[in-house]
């Protein structure tokens, strides 16, 4: 049964993987055009699909328990400036980056018209993107809040004391260098093909995304397991400014560089009087 199965799964890899070379074969663009327009369409659909959502549930105040503040809400206007800044980036700012960024991707190996690589290459290349994105933005993210830079640059997207999705392009653009392009440079030195490379883009805009959602839903990939950054991690980083937390995929380098000590104290806390108010309301009941 099993081979069977994998069988299968085989035949419809194989499938997809010409009906991908046919599609660029008989599309009539490019490669550098599919590579601008799709990576646009997969950047914009994820990020505002996401967005929408989470607009929802701020709107209609769905999950209340899982808000992680409570029932305080993000500056209205500053979301307003940052609908409108994430806006001129995704469609003015974006198309140019892209345009002059294929090169460099094509440079260290990036196909567009090869056929989709085996499970085994797709999984290395994504394991290989969250372990240098994770290295790249730790390190990136902790210089940024030096005191000689912070001002002048990461300021700007700590504005957001309370958190939404939006906030997660909110951002200076010597930091959209340092923290949104140089740290998916794992699948630029992996020459990951295109396909593995929008796969990728769609987990790491789901995680800035999730992470600045302000909520902290336990079905969440990403936060699953005890190493993982997760919301209430980010949404501390943000409401507590220069306590660490400077993480992305996982808390591997602030466990090494213990810059989550203040976040674990208050988790402790928050834990301890979670803890003590349902005993309290578990107690009136009884009575």
């Amino acid at each position: 049964m099993m081979a069977g199965v994998a069988d299968a799964l085989q035949e419809l890899g194989t499938s997809l993987s010409n009906g991908w070379v046919d599609f660029v074969k008989n599309s009539g663009y490019d490669e550098r055009m599919i590579f601008i327009i799709g990576t646009m369409a997969v950047h914009s659909t994820v990020f505002w699909g996401m967005n929408i959502f989470y607009y929802i549930c701020y709107r209609y105040e769905l999950w209340p328990e899982r808000k992680i503040q409570g029932k305080t809400l993000p500056n209205y206007e500053l979301a307003k400036e940052c609908v409108v800044h994430c806006l001129v980036n995704h469609f003015c700012v974006a198309p140019f980056t892209l345009y002059f960024g294929f090169p460099l991707m094509q440079y260290f190996g990036m196909e567009v018209g090869a056929p989709i690589p085996n499970w085994t290459v797709f999984l290395r290349d994504i394991l290989v993107g969250i372990l240098v994105n994770d290295t790249l933005f730790y390190w990136g993210h902790r210089f940024l809040h030096h005191k000689s830079v912070y001002r002048y640059v990461h300021k700007q997207h700590h504005t957001f004391k309370v958190n939404t999705g939006i906030s997660s392009e909110y951002a200076h653009p010597i930091e959209h260098i340092f923290s949104n392009i140089v740290p998916i440079a794992g699948n630029w030195v992996m020459g990951s093909h295109i396909i593995v490379f929008w796969v990728w883009l769609v987990i790491r805009i789901g995680e800035i995304v999730e992470t600045h959602s302000g909520y902290d839903f336990a079905w969440s990939p990403y936060s699953i397991f005890d190493w993982q950054g997760g919301a209430d991690r980010h949404e501390f980083h943000h409401s507590h400014e220069h306590l660490g937390c400077y993480g992305s995929f996982t808390m591997f380098w602030d466990w090494v560089c213990d810059t989550d000590k203040n976040y674990k104290r208050y988790k402790a806390r928050k834990d301890a009087k979670k803890f003590a108010l349902e005993n309290a309301v578990a107690a009136k009941k009884m009575e």
